[in-house]
C-alpha cells in the first residue's frame, strides 16, 4: 500500500503567509501562481513557495517528537 502525506489542499507560506497549492508537477506555487514569494510592498522576495506545516511534520511512523 501507498501512502500518501496528507497535505491540506491549501496552505499558508511559511515565508509570506501567502496561500499556497500544488502545480501540475507537483511543486509548490502561490495561489497567484507565482512561485517566488513578495514582500509586503510588493517586491521578489529570496523565498519561494513552501506551506508552514513542511517545518513541522514527524516522519512517517516516528513518534512526532514524544519520547
Amino acid at each position: 500500500m501507498t501512502v500518501i502525506a496528507s497535505w491540506p489542499r491549501v496552505s499558508r507560506c511559511r515565508w509570506c503567509a501567502h496561500p499556497v497549492l500544488r502545480d501540475n508537477d507537483d511543486a509548490w506555487i502561490h495561489a497567484s501562481l507565482a512561485y517566488v514569494c513578495r514582500d509586503r510592498s510588493g517586491g521578489l522576495a529570496a523565498t519561494t513557495a513552501e506551506p508552514e506545516q513542511a517545518s513541522a511534520r514527524p516522519e512517517w511512523g516516528g513518534t512526532g517528537g514524544r519520547p
